[in-house]
This record gives C-alpha cells, structure tokens and sequence, in this order.
C-alpha cells in the first residue's frame, strides 16, 4: 500500500470522528420541555449554594422530626445495632474516641523532622561511602 493512501485514510478518520452525530436523541423543534435560549437547566431544582443546601436539608429534617425519631426508636427495638447505637449517642451522649499513642515503655513518641542534607550525611557515615553526596 502507498504512503500517502495511509495518510489519506488518517485524514479521512479524523474528519468523520469530527462530524459526529451528537448522543441521545436531541429535542426537537416546539418541544415545551427543551431548554430556551439563556435559561438554566436547574431553574427551580436544589440550590446550588452550600449554606442554602444546608439550610434547605436542615428545614427538612425539621420538618419531618417525629417520623425520623419514631422510625430509629422502631429499628432500635426491633435490635439493629446501628439503630441502637444512634438512640443510646442521641439520648446518653455520644462517648468519646480516645486514642493514645506511646513508645515501646509506655514512653512518649519522639518526632525528629530533620533535613535532606542531615539524613544524606548520616547515611553516608552509617554505609562508610564518602562519595555519596546530595542531588
């Protein structure tokens, strides 16, 4: 095969990959549900700001109150752990998570943050390699 039919060929793939159809099925003309010219695709959909989205699920909830605490008092009874832990946070208290760190003897742990050209000359001194040198 020649050259420049495999270059022909490459422009040809290019062109047409160009011109593709879009995807989906597109609106068609004096469709009431497409979108007008300048107008938002989320007009009257949830807002789009944190603090309102916030706020909007807050007043939700609030809204809904005495269904969500009769729905986890049900599950809790009925024995779902998840359930029941929830309750026993909302009513008692959630108990803190305490994690505690120490050395091997009980001891503190020690962070020394030391510089690249402090390590390199340790290393260089513990592997006996004075030709090792920073980059």
């Amino acid at each position: 095969m020649p050259s420049g039919s495999t270059s022909e060929a490459a422009r040809g793939r290019a062109a047409s990959s160009a011109r593709k159809a879009p995807r989906g099925r597109p609106f068609g003309k004096g469709n009431r549900f497409a979108w007008k010219p300048g107008q938002s695709g989320n007009a009257t959909g949830f807002p789009r700001d944190l603090r309102e989205t916030a706020a909007y699920i807050e007043r939700k909830l609030r809204e809904h109150l005495d269904e969500l605490v009769t729905a986890l008092r049900l599950h809790a009874i009925k024995g779902s752990p998840t359930h029941m832990v929830e309750a026993l946070n909302r009513v008692a208290g959630k108990i803190p998570d305490r994690t505690e760190l120490t050395g091997d003897n009980g001891e503190e742990i020690r962070v020394h943050i030391r510089q690249r050209a402090e390590l390199v000359e340790r290393l260089t001194r513990l592997l006996d390699r004075p030709e090792a040198t920073t980059r």
